[in-house]
């Protein structure tokens, strides 16, 4: 994604993954860091939608759940 850093500079800045799949979630330095969390509600918002319309999961986000 651009504008994020990839898996290996993360690692050379020392960082540990707690997550490595979109949103990735990762710690340094004693503190925890999340990207795109917003984009990633989104796409989860739009593979609902495109799975209602019988089209799948293009951005492959899991299904969201009932409240």
């Amino acid at each position: 994604m651009l504008g994020w850093p990839d898996h290996d500079v993360l690692r050379a800045c020392g960082a540990t993954f707690v997550r490595e799949e979109t949103p990735r979630v990762v710690q340094l330095a004693g503190r925890t860091f999340s990207e795109g969390m917003l984009e990633h509600e989104i796409r989860k918002v739009d593979d609902d939608r495109f799975e209602a319309a019988n089209q799948g999961r293009p951005n492959r986000t899991r299904r969201s759940t009932p409240s």
